[in-house]
């Protein structure tokens, strides 16, 4: 399994919600759900969509809040 972490903007549709759904509150999210009990066995990590409309700064707070969190 792998918690999906929403990048991209798709501003102005109904279906997608940007300054809710982005990967700041995702990751916060993760976190928290995670830090409650044990991980699901079958839990593999996070997945970035939509990587190729990633930003930089995303990618940055991404290996700060995450990836570091890890090690």
């Amino acid at each position: 399994m792998l918690l999906g972490i929403p990048t991209y903007s798709d501003e102005g549709v109904e279906y997608h919600f940007p300054e809710v759904e982005n990967i700041t509150n995702s990751l916060m999210g993760n976190h928290s759900g995670l830090h409650r009990s044990k991980k699901p066995a079958n839990y593999q990590g996070i997945a970035i969509y939509a990587n190729w409309v990633t930003e930089a700064g995303e990618w940055e707070y991404l290996r700060q809040n995450f990836l570091q969190a890890e090690q």
